[in-house]
């Protein structure tokens, strides 16, 4: 893939390649996060809900399936189960979390606040 990268020129690819090769570097070096920060994750974002449980992280949005996150840095998850999408977390410069951002492998990003 990054033999790949380094021939494109089509930017839309680039980020593809990118999204996937951040992926795989991800799952062949597991992040791992303290409890105390993944706790700090936890609350509601408008639509969606992050859960600490039995050691874990879990994202949900509304009435759709509950996932684990995976860690790919401190702030930055994905999921086994889909692919397309992540969750970053993002704090305020006192280290508050305020929201998630939704992004998606098309480069469209969506923000909720935190509102618990």
């Amino acid at each position: 893939m990054e033999n790949l990268l380094d021939k494109t020129t089509d930017e839309d690819r680039k980020f593809t390649l990118e999204w996937y090769i951040a992926s795989l570097e991800a799952s062949l070096n597991p992040v791992s996060l303290d409890e105390e920060t993944m706790k700090s994750y936890a609350g509601v974002y408008g639509p969606r809900t992050i859960s600490f449980e039995s050691g874990a992280l879990y994202y949900q949005r509304e009435d759709r399936p509950k996932y684990k996150m995976i860690p790919m840095a401190e702030d930055l998850f994905m999921f086994d189960e889909i692919d397309y999408f992540r969750i970053k977390i993002i704090k305020d410069d006192s280290g508050q979390v305020v929201e998630v951002r939704g992004l998606y492998d098309s480069g469209r990003v969506d923000v909720s606040p935190r509102s618990t």
